[in-house]
């Protein structure tokens, strides 16, 4: 699922669990994160003009909690590439 991009399988799988299962290491590891860098990323691409392209690993895509969740609910266009 990892190697293939698959986040509908990765997000049961791996976030789901890990929010289930430890929700003080998903705050820690994914959501805070995730929350801090939408907030820098806005910063950032608002203070310039165009297209920014942004790397992130698979867990950080997953969810209302994932940073393309994150941007789109801030204004941005979202579009994956894989």
């Amino acid at each position: 699922a990892w190697m293939a991009g698959d986040l509908a399988r990765l997000g049961s799988r791996i976030v789901g669990e890990m929010r289930r299962g430890s929700p003080e290491f998903y705050a820690a590891f994914l959501l805070r994160r995730n929350l801090a860098w939408a907030d820098a990323l806005d910063r950032e691409m608002s203070s310039g003009a165009g297209v920014q392209l942004v790397n992130v690993g698979a867990l950080h895509m997953i969810g209302a909690e994932g940073l393309p969740s994150l941007l789109t609910a801030k204004g941005y266009q979202v579009t994956r590439i894989q």
